[in-house]
């Protein structure tokens, strides 16, 4: 019916291996149930041999505690007669007791055997239940596998008699060159629809990542400019905060300001009044602006000794005392006028 080569004849044209390596990746839907059924009967039988492995370690863990237990019977037994017990002929109520405590430790023994034997009853149930309920989903997911095996089979000898009849009345060779090729280009539309499937779903999910890589990064950015704005205005004079009023270059600003105009306008205005000459005019605007510096130093003072008191310091402790400033340039008391 078929021959192998490196193409297969087909009753609609030539199946090249690619279409049959495309058939095994992108199996029908029956074949993906069947080896579905296929995977849950393998971890049902990874299961059961599980189970049974458990149910022969809990009978060997139940073996060790009873061993255990009679060796910590022994050892009570040898601490509590020491190297010389007596004798039960030398002491008779200790032949007594000794009965006794046999007695209790037969009991005990048999209530613990029961309660065993009670326990391991309950665990073999169960598991015994659990065996049932996986051999009989087995047995379901087996005869699905056999019941969907048979329907492919039958589906497959369907579609080839039908291709048979289909070739029975298709006569001119040109039809079927022609049914091959408009088969070809379905084939191909189909892969590129395909195709664009895949790549607009992959570019939906590129746009989300990169949408989320830019806003990451602003983020980033802005936190990077605050940080290396406060880095730059932090002990920086030159670089510092607009918003700051008594910035290092506005006081300077100001002081030019004051030498530029203030200065100027009264050298200005005493001598237009051609009363002195211009060195005792510049020593008397220097005599001003020592006393007003003496008068802020004591201002100064004044403010600080009051904010001790407020706040009920030790005044003997605190150290308000203003530093003296001595001028290189000149003294009031050598001055001139």
């Amino acid at each position: 019916m078929f021959s192998l080569d490196k193409k297969i004849h087909d009753v609609t044209g030539y199946i090249t291996w690619n279409e049959i390596k495309e058939i095994e990746t992108n199996p029908p839907l029956q074949l993906e149930i069947l080896l579905n059924q296929l995977k849950l009967l393998k971890a049902a039988r990874y299961y059961y041999q599980e189970i049974q492995f458990a149910q022969s370690k809990v009978l060997e863990a139940f073996r060790d505690d009873e061993c255990i237990l009679l060796l910590h019977q022994y050892q009570c037994a040898i601490e509590k007669y020491g190297k010389n017990p007596p004798r039960c002929e030398e002491a008779p109520e200790l032949n007594i007791f000794q009965e006794k405590k046999k007695d209790d430790i037969v009991a005990q023994q048999d209530l613990a055997q029961k309660q065993l034997e009670e326990h391991l009853k309950k665990e073999v149930y169960l598991k015994t239940n659990e065996a049932q309920i996986l051999s009989e989903t087995v047995h379901l997911m087996s005869e699905n596998a056999k019941c969907l095996k048979a329907k492919c089979e039958r589906i497959s000898m369907e579609s080839v008699s039908l291709n048979f009849q289909r070739l029975s009345g298709l006569t001119n060779y040109k039809e079927i060159e022609k049914m091959c090729f408009e088969h070809e280009q379905c084939l191909v539309a189909v892969f590129r629809i395909l195709n664009l499937v895949s790549w607009k779903k992959d570019n939906a999910s590129l746009m989300k990542a990169l949408q989320a890589s830019k806003k990451e990064n602003d983020d980033l950015l802005q936190r990077l400019s605050q940080v290396a704005g406060a880095k730059l205005v932090a002990g920086n004079s030159s670089i510092a905060d607009l918003g700051d009023k008594y910035r290092p270059t506005r006081i300077a600003e100001l002081y030019s300001e004051l030498y530029d105009n203030e200065w100027t306008e009264a050298v200005d205005t005493l001598l237009n009044g051609n009363r002195w000459p211009e060195d005792m005019i510049i020593r008397h605007l220097f005599i001003i602006l020592q006393g007003c510096y003496k008068a802020c130093c004591q201002l100064a003072s004044q403010q600080i000794q009051d904010l001790v008191q407020k706040l009920y310091f030790d005044l003997s402790s605190a150290d308000v005392s203003t530093t003296k400033v001595t001028y290189s340039h000149t003294n009031t008391e050598n001055v001139k006028y």
